[in-house]
């Protein structure tokens, strides 16, 4: 098990717990900003790989999504990655096509799943603040595609980059209550209902410090039964949310 050091004050007694039961704990590694990522590997043979924190108190009210990955390749290469974080030991991570790992590769990952967009892209993230990621939405919306954001703002936090899309011509809505419903998932879903439909679960948000600085891991999928679950729950929070205008 890692925990992120920044959370050291949260996560202090969850560290004591386990080391009293036997489990090999650390802190994550100063060498990134923070160790966001959030996955399980099970005997290198399977890999959950989440967007959700596991905190209890925010599993009825956050909106997160959760994948099962299959892939001998990938669970043995996050492993990899794992063992190497675990020890504080340098990694470049080995990630095959459809793993996007930070601070590796995923503002380039992102970016391509994006640009290449052509009928639609439907965007769950809980932070913005990354110019270069942010401008690509932008982009698509100019070029005909229809973009939509569904986001949090709370205080206002997001006032300009939600302005900003919204005079490109993307459609936005928004949460802003810090206790009531949250959008928590990193998810972008590109040409659904196409044949060359795909999508990005992942611990990524679409912030600087994300991308370049974190410890981050989301899996880009072409699934249908999965593509079709995101587009059921983007389309019940977006209507339900605050729509910017």
């Amino acid at each position: 098990m890692i925990l992120d050091h920044k959370e050291l004050q949260d996560n202090s007694g969850a560290y004591d717990y386990f080391r009293s039961h036997g489990v090999k704990v650390v802190w994550s590694s100063s060498s990134f900003t923070y160790t966001h990522q959030k996955t399980l590997v099970i005997d290198r043979s399977e890999a959950i790989i989440m967007t959700a924190n596991l905190t209890s108190e925010y599993y009825s009210t956050s909106r997160d999504f959760l994948v099962v990955d299959s892939s001998r390749t990938h669970a043995s290469a996050i492993a990899a990655v794992f063992h190497a974080d675990f020890a504080h030991r340098a990694v470049r991570p080995g990630d095959g096509s459809d793993l996007v790992w930070s601070p590796t590769d995923s503002q380039d990952k992102l970016l391509a799943l994006i640009n290449d967009a052509t009928k639609s892209l439907r965007i769950d993230s809980e932070e913005m603040g990354d110019t270069t990621v942010e401008d690509a939405p932008i982009r698509a919306a100019k070029r005909g595609v229809d973009v939509q954001v569904c986001g949090e703002n709370e205080d206002g936090e997001y006032d300009s980059a939600f302005s900003k899309l919204a005079a490109a011509g993307v459609r936005i809505s928004y949460y802003s209550s810090s206790t009531g419903f949250y959008i928590h998932g990193k998810v972008i879903e590109a040409d659904y209902g196409t044949a060359h439909a795909k999508a990005f679960i992942g611990s990524e948000n679409f912030s600087s410090t994300a991308l370049n600085d974190n410890r981050e891991l989301g899996l880009i999928i072409s699934n249908s039964a999965i593509m079709s679950a995101i587009a059921r729950s983007f389309a019940a929070d977006f209507a339900n949310g605050k729509h910017w205008t």
